[in-house]
């Protein structure tokens, strides 16, 4: 019998970001070396690479980036340079160079690095959910959970003492 019998596919585009030797798929939100590494992002700093990268050669303000990235949150303005840091050391960007994100002091960031949109068809399994097959345990949410648990864990503890 077929291994692959039942199983479900579709043509998915995926949109990917090409600038020097870095490739930024949307679809995904993974963003690749030129080894085809993913290179580690946490999720605010995904969104602003995600919007710097879409207005290439435009000034981003500040404003809107922390709407898009903290849309219901109020934030302080560390916060947003926490994630260009996090974005300039994902891509090796040394300090003061601008070879990728430019900072334009009282308004924003720019994405000065040349971009291409390059659109990939794929056929995918949508027999299963993606998230199946990542590691569940290295989520936040598993350890915030977790925490959360042994926390109230606790305090029914010493309650019931």
């Amino acid at each position: 019998m077929n291994a692959l019998a039942g199983m479900e596919t579709a043509h998915v585009q995926h949109r990917v970001y090409l600038f020097d030797s870095f490739q930024l798929d949307v679809t995904r939100r993974k963003l690749l070396s030129s080894s085809g590494v993913v290179l580690p992002l946490n999720s605010r700093a995904m969104e602003a690479l995600l919007l710097l990268v879409a207005n290439a050669g435009e000034v981003v303000e500040r404003r809107r980036l922390v709407q898009a990235i903290w849309p219901q949150t109020v934030v302080e303005d560390n916060n947003l340079n926490q994630c260009i840091l996090a974005i300039r050391k994902a891509l090796g960007e040394a300090y003061g160079s601008n070879r990728f994100v430019m900072t334009v002091p009282g308004r924003g960031f720019c994405f000065v690095c040349p971009v291409r949109l390059k659109i990939q068809e794929s056929s995918e399994d949508t027999t299963q959910h993606p998230a199946i097959h990542q590691a569940w345990w290295r989520g936040p949410a598993f350890w915030l959970g977790l925490a959360c648990g042994a926390a109230i864990a606790t305090l029914l503890l010493l309650v019931l003492r």
